[in-house]
């Protein structure tokens, strides 16, 4: 067996086709062959040398829902890196069901085990949701404590689809919320906020540092604000200079250089006004 073993190219396929009585005498005795030339190698019996073999073995043929479960859990993957976790568990056809049935505790366990971000945003959004709203509360995870922040810094990839999942109702509130949120880049973000509804009515409700956030997001900020009606134009031409930290930033120096035509409708054509 073991100069089989040793000989075939890929012993992992070969004996997990195996019956899994002769598995386990493979498993229990080989170790102990002496004598055959580079079986040493193939004497651990590892997941990373014999998946396939250890999956049928201790899960049965075919992987269930909630077999998969199990062996995210398992002890079998524990001395695979960040990067071969992911792997073997992306290969499974139920993983991600198999992760939307977890606790919070055995989810925050998977998290800790890989690269969070690009695992969570892969999931369907009713996931995300969850995830993203109950596990910060989760408790006695070793390692999870200094990934347990759902926020933009942390997880890009997650947050922009859960705060798109969170204001896709076109309201006011949603609006404002999306607009002053960084799921956004700079680039994408007039042509994403101004296919909203009521963008107009959004940026109107907001405080003078929310407007200033706003206007620093914006690629395009004259053509923004000139899209605002008057009333909104003035006070925020005449107020968020006086937001503190404003005064050296071009986006709150309000003149005809930055805001042509934003002045323009403010003042009208014959007023080239500097403010």
């Amino acid at each position: 067996m073991a100069t089989v073993l040793v000989r075939v190219t890929h012993s992992d396929d070969l004996l997990s086709q195996m019956p899994i009585d002769v598995i386990k005498r493979c498993m229990q005795n080989l170790p102990n062959v002496k004598n055959v030339e580079g079986i040493k190698d193939y004497m651990k019996f590892t997941y990373k040398l014999y998946p396939k073999t250890l999956e049928k073995l201790h899960f049965g043929e075919k992987l269930t829902v909630e077999s998969t479960k199990r062996l995210m859990l398992s002890d079998l993957l524990k001395d695979l890196d960040k990067g071969e976790y992911r792997h073997a568990l992306i290969k499974k056809k139920y993983y991600k069901e198999a992760f939307s049935s977890m606790t919070y505790e055995e989810m925050a366990y998977v998290l800790t085990r890989l690269r969070p971000d690009y695992f969570l945003s892969e999931m369907p959004v009713d996931v995300i949701r969850r995830c993203v709203e109950n596990l910060p509360t989760v408790k006695n995870v070793e390692g999870f404590n200094s990934i347990n922040k759902f926020d933009f810094k942390n997880y890009p990839l997650t947050m922009r689809i859960y705060m798109l999942d969170k204001t896709k109702e076109e309201t006011v509130e949603n609006t404002k919320e999306l607009m002053l949120s960084e799921t956004f880049t700079h680039s994408e973000y007039y042509e994403a906020v101004c296919e909203r509804k009521h963008f107009k009515e959004a940026f109107a409700s907001m405080t003078y540092e929310e407007m200033l956030e706003v206007l620093k997001k914006v690629g395009e900020i004259d053509e923004f604000l000139s899209q605002m009606s008057k009333s909104v134009i003035k006070r925020c031409v005449e107020n968020v200079p006086k937001v503190k930290g404003a005064e050296n930033l071009v986006v709150a120096t309000f003149d005809n250089f930055y805001y042509p035509k934003t002045l323009k409708k403010l003042y009208g054509d014959s007023t080239m006004k500097f403010i």
